[in-house]
């Protein structure tokens, strides 16, 4: 699964590049707001059964209670270059809608790709049956400390409080919210089913309501994260350590002494990340 408009992907690889893994391991399937013939075909050229649809306006434009007053205050209040209104707009729509689209219904499994990433090692197993054989719910390659404050779990913390619930697992929830660990969310393998509940609609549209994805620019992958660190427990969720795999400035490379992995990685990949020493710490068997 891609989420894609046209700047995204002119200039850069549409599909992540690994010899031919989306034809061995993926049906593709893709949702965007407007790509243009050139884009498709490129696409179709490399997935010959992808299909694509549009995301309805709805879901993407900015809800009617946003203040737009506020909003453009909160824009001028960074110093980013990004574009930060398709940024949250993209955030909010990945993290209380995607699992809807009618492209997805069929399925009860995702993996979610960005455009230009790279997968730098052979995957030689299918990660849909792994998951679904082990009983996991979740699947990361990536996690990352947050590189600003968040008031997310503040209004987690009292959203747990007006529904009178407690995380599913104990040990798992603090590992978010005591060490501003994530997970990074442009590469997921999940169930779909774990958005679809009630419980994590609910949830959403709690979050969705304050306005912060727009107002504080909350990521979806803070929000899954969390949202797992509540309505999971840590033997539901995976680290895929033997896919190596790189987007932009976020990368993560098997290490060869522990892992068979056949791989083409800089050495350069291999940089310590603490989220995932931690992650290890709290759930050793992955």
């Amino acid at each position: 699964m891609q989420i894609v408009e046209n700047f995204n992907v002119h200039g850069a690889e549409p599909l992540p590049s690994s010899d031919g893994w989306c034809e061995n391991i993926l049906q593709s399937r893709f949702a965007h707001q407007v790509l243009d013939d050139t884009v498709q075909s490129n696409i179709l050229s490399i997935v010959p059964n992808a299909t694509f649809g549009h995301i309805p306006p709805e879901q993407w434009s900015y809800p009617a209670w946003i203040d737009q007053e506020k909003l453009v205050r909160s824009y001028k209040s960074v110093n980013n270059s990004t574009d930060l209104e398709s940024d949250q707009r993209m955030a909010r729509y990945s993290s209380g809608f995607f699992f809807d689209h009618p492209l997805l219904q069929e399925y009860d499994w995702y993996w979610r790709i960005e455009p230009g990433s790279k997968l730098l090692c052979d995957i030689t197993y299918d990660p849909f049956l792994y998951m679904e054989r082990t009983h996991k719910q979740y699947g990361f390659v990536l996690a990352s400390s947050q590189t600003r404050h968040s008031t997310l779990p503040a209004y987690i913390r009292g959203y747990t409080a007006s529904r009178r619930i407690q995380p599913k697992d104990r040990t798992l929830f603090p590992y978010f919210t005591n060490t501003a660990c994530q997970f990074v969310s442009n590469f997921e393998i999940g169930s779909l089913n774990i958005w679809r509940n009630a419980t994590f609609r609910d949830f959403f549209r709690y979050l969705d309501d304050t306005g912060n994805f727009f107002y504080e620019f909350w990521s979806d992958g803070s929000v899954h994260s969390l949202a797992a660190g509540l309505f999971l427990d840590k033997d539901q969720i995976h680290y895929f350590e033997d896919i190596g795999y790189q987007c932009s400035t976020h990368h993560h490379c098997p290490s060869p002494s522990t892992l068979n992995c056949r791989c083409t990685c800089p050495v350069t990949d291999r940089a310590k990340n603490t989220c995932i020493s931690y992650w290890k710490a709290l759930s050793p068997m992955g």
